[in-house]
């Protein structure tokens, strides 16, 4: 089905301004697929009752797709999201790892967390997307590196003494 949705129309991924950028939006009843059609500037689209659930719109769906796909193309991918959000229907610019970063939602979330790093210095990686009320989500202490447990496992977990432990490391056996 890919962007697809059994109950939703339109409901898909569109070209936006520029170098490989997206806006995801989804028209989920009536009123969505109203104020979308204000935002396209079609009231003849938004008057007409034959248009009015998602079953009727799927069976337009090339000329609707090919409508939204000529607005978004012309236009940024954050001014579609923050016009649509504005008129109450669900959008969202698809976002790169710079955008995900410079995000204010996942910023005021504490979604990207700095921890130290021994090569490195220091390293952002990503915390728990979830936010649960009674179970706070775990963020390491710092981050783990390739190997870092080696000694704990080869010789608490295995047993191995600490002279074979340093004859694998001269092999170059353990990273």
């Amino acid at each position: 089905m890919g962007n697809d949705d059994l109950e939703m129309f339109p409901h898909g991924v569109f070209r936006a301004l520029g170098t490989d950028r997206w806006v995801a939006i989804a028209v989920r009843d009536e009123a969505d697929w109203r104020a979308l059609c204000v935002a396209l500037g079609r009231a003849d689209w938004r008057d007409d009752a034959t248009l009015a659930s998602a079953d009727a719109r799927r069976a337009h769906g090339d000329a609707i797709d090919a409508a939204i796909s000529a607005w978004t193309e012309t236009r940024d991918a954050g001014a579609i999201e923050a016009e649509l959000q504005a008129r109450g229907v669900p959008a969202h610019a698809v976002l790169d790892m710079p955008g995900l970063y410079a995000d204010a939602q996942l910023q005021a979330r504490g979604h990207f967390v700095d921890l130290p790093h021994p090569i490195h210095g220091t390293v952002t990686i990503e915390a728990s997307r979830s936010r649960l009320s009674h179970t706070t989500a775990r963020i390491p202490e710092r981050v783990l590196t390739f190997g870092c447990d080696n000694r704990h496992v080869l010789g608490e977990l295995l047993d191995f003494s600490d002279e074979a432990i340093a004859a694998l490391e001269a092999k170059g056996v353990l990273a």
